[in-house]
């Protein structure tokens, strides 16, 4: 089996080239095959938070022939230079294995993974990460902690359902039809109809079916904390039966069980995967990918949240955000957004790219289509307030901050204010070097807000 191993966002600046020793064909039938799994939803893409899901238009992996060789005076592809986007994971297409790796490492990626969601991912006996050895140990690990969330949040979902039987006492509704028919002789009984309390709904179903199914995939001994919780769900008449992802699209949440959306999703992915693995195709196996542009923004959001007590720091995204137009359906939900004594003064887009200025061009800074999504923002929320748009990325950029006053509106600025992650990437201690780079962050990100406050 040939093994295609690359970190998530390459680009221009970060490409790599692979001689593929007569196979670049192979390879090229196994990355076009992906990217139309992908494209047609066939792949799942685990999301870590509750978050609205934007439509999935771009490919994971994607290639340029760089060179050829000649063969029977066939022109063949020899050497491939491959370009990522922002997901890590896994799979097997046919006899390639392909592997997206964190960009900055397994220690960071599972450093933000603690941070933002509370959850530990070990290495290996190897010393590698489990995540690239064994990607099921990270969606059972995510699963979890989803649902011990939830479990913590709320109590075991039930669901009203109208049922009509023959009982012996009243209850409900008589069916009078059904009661004649059924009860001339015997005036004992009577045939109702009533509402009954049940375990037995669509959740705790999936919930069932997705521990049997980890078990089945060999991570048992992560999720055996839920041994007891099958067994009493099991004693609650909750069924284990299989059961499609549209029975999950069809949840109706409410206050009441609203908690175990996210677990949701993820079950439905489980689901979902695991009835393509069960397909016709052998060749492939079950993939899982993460959007680690999502986990980016996510942990961007709990590092202001936890080091601005005297602001409110929140995310649209966790919501279907503002309109923009009116009688309009189009919406605008930037990153994070932070309030002092209920006015908005700052907003962040979270950018998984690699910027470090605002740049005169997009060769050396923040890409247009950025440029103006913030401004959007800016105009949008400022309401001829002073308001400041900061765009975020993982990137080494200088001590300074440099803020950009807009030509015609001098009320609103804009700058990028980064997280260097490389910085921590080779570290001894990954959670002390984290600390002193967020701190500085921490530190600019203030020093706007004060400039803020006194203007």
């Amino acid at each position: 089996m040939m093994k295609l191993e690359l970190k998530d966002s390459q680009l221009n600046g970060q490409d790599i080239e692979e001689v593929c020793s007569g196979d670049a064909l192979s390879i090229i039938k196994a990355i076009d095959k992906l990217n139309d799994s992908f494209i047609k939803g066939n792949i799942q893409i685990i999301s870590l938070f509750n978050y609205v899901q934007n439509d999935i238009s771009e490919s994971l992996v994607s290639y340029k022939v760089t060179s050829y060789s000649t063969a029977h005076n066939k022109k063949l592809p020899e050497k491939l230079r491959f370009y990522t986007s922002h997901y890590i994971g896994c799979c097997r297409i046919g006899d390639i294995s392909i592997m997206l790796r964190p960009r900055y490492g397994a220690k960071i990626f599972n450093y933000m993974l603690k941070y933002a969601v509370n959850i530990y991912v070990a290495p290996n006996e190897s010393g590698n990460d489990s995540v690239a050895s064994n990607f099921y140990w990270l969606i059972a690990l995510l699963w979890k902690s989803m649902l011990n969330k939830a479990l913590s949040q709320g109590h075991i979902p039930k669901d009203y359902v109208r049922e009509t039987k023959n009982l012996e006492s009243f209850r409900g509704k008589l069916n009078l039809h059904q009661h004649i028919h059924a009860n001339l002789t015997n005036q004992s009984k009577f045939y109702c109809t009533y509402n009954t309390l049940t375990a037995n709904n669509t959740i705790n179903k999936a919930i069932r079916l997705v521990y049997s199914i980890l078990n089945s995939e060999h991570c048992g001994a992560i999720i055996k904390d839920f041994a007891h919780y099958d067994e009493r769900l099991e004693s609650m008449g909750v069924a284990l039966h299989p059961i499609g992802v549209a029975e999950i699209d069809k949840i109706k949440y409410n206050k009441m069980n609203s908690v175990y959306r996210p677990v949701m999703n993820i079950s439905r992915n489980i689901i979902q995967n695991k009835g393509l693995s069960a397909g016709k195709d052998k060749s492939s196996t079950p993939a899982y990918f993460i959007d680690v542009a999502e986990l980016w923004e996510y942990y961007l959001l709990k590092v202001l949240q936890r080091n601005l007590p005297d602001y409110r720091v929140y995310s649209p995204n966790s919501y279907y955000g503002d309109f923009l137009l009116e009688n309009c359906m189009r919406q605008i939900r930037p990153d994070i957004i932070i309030e002092k004594d209920g006015k908005i003064v700052m907003i962040i887009d979270a950018k998984y790219k690699g910027y470090t200025q605002i740049g005169r061009t997009s060769s050396s800074g923040v890409h247009r289509d950025d440029l103006y999504q913030m401004t959007t923002y800016l105009y949008h929320y400022g309401q001829g307030l002073p308001l400041v748009g900061i765009l975020s990325s993982p990137e080494v950029q200088g001590d300074n901050v440099i803020l950009h006053n807009f030509a015609n509106n001098k009320l609103h600025r804009i700058g990028v204010v980064n997280i260097p992650l490389s910085r921590a990437e080779n570290s001894e201690n990954v959670e002390v070097s984290m600390r002193e780079i967020e701190k500085e962050y921490i530190n600019k990100i203030k020093m706007i807000l004060d400039s803020q406050t006194i203007n």
